[in-house]
């Protein structure tokens, strides 16, 4: 989207998102070019970005950490080139938080800290989580009447496949390969309903951009180039 954007010289006034794509909309508010955030993309190695600690949550921040400051260092939202508004949820009382203020890196952190996974984000005494759980296509926090909503859920038609075979004979699936997808659906559902939500409740001019894939899952990092296209190609049609 973003490439066909610049190809049009279309300009960006204001970029919200949440989670782990608030990462990508802080790289576009700081004026990192399409090349410059696809070559960043292509060499994270990001499976080495996880440091596991099942003592207290599934991954570590170290390693994560040390990524974003290495891509935002001690920038603030307030002085991006594009306007930046990063959410995340207030886990005491369940409200949405748009971070307009402060270091992108600790809003970041905040918004992508996926319960389960990632520890809570603690902020000024208030503990933090990923913006998606209440509001993941977060509308709202533009102040632009003509906006370009994005959605990044995964696309799901066919049931979960519990047995698999094995040389002609019936298995059962792997056990955290077939407890992942259970948990990626129910989120998904969760994100999908926050996103029908937004839209309905927002009273803008707003197109809104939701491509279909089927074969490929939020993890599938190798396939940069084929969500790109795909993404190039819906915006295209809709010939903005």
């Amino acid at each position: 989207m973003y490439k066909y954007l610049q190809e049009n010289n279309i300009n960006i006034s204001e970029i919200s998102w949440t989670s782990m794509w608030a990462i990508i909309a802080s790289l576009i508010a700081i004026w990192k070019n399409y090349q410059e955030i696809t070559d960043i993309a292509k060499n994270i190695s990001y499976y080495k970005m996880i440091d596991l600690d099942l003592n207290y949550w599934l991954i570590k921040w170290e390693k994560i950490s040390k990524k974003l400051e290495e891509l935002f260092w001690d920038t603030e939202i307030q002085n991006t080139k594009i306007q930046l508004k990063i959410t995340a949820t207030n886990i005491t009382n369940g409200t949405l938080k748009i971070f307009t203020h402060g270091k992108i890196v600790d809003a970041l952190r905040a918004s992508i800290s996926i319960p389960w996974i990632l520890s809570p984000k603690i902020i000024d005494n208030i503990s933090y989580v990923d913006g998606g759980m209440i509001m993941n296509l977060p509308i709202q926090a533009l102040s632009w009447e003509s906006i370009i909503a994005v959605s990044a859920l995964e696309t799901h038609y066919e049931d979960i496949q519990i047995k698999k075979e094995i040389f002609g004979i019936p298995t059962k699936s792997w056990f955290f390969k077939n407890n992942f997808e259970i948990l990626n659906r129910s989120l998904n559902i969760l994100m999908k309903t926050n996103e029908d939500v937004s839209l309905l409740n927002v009273w803008k001019n707003i197109t809104l951009i939701r491509p279909k894939y089927f074969d490929f899952q939020a993890l599938d990092f190798d396939k940069l180039d084929y969500f790109v296209d795909l993404w190039y190609e819906e915006i295209k049609r809709e010939n903005i």
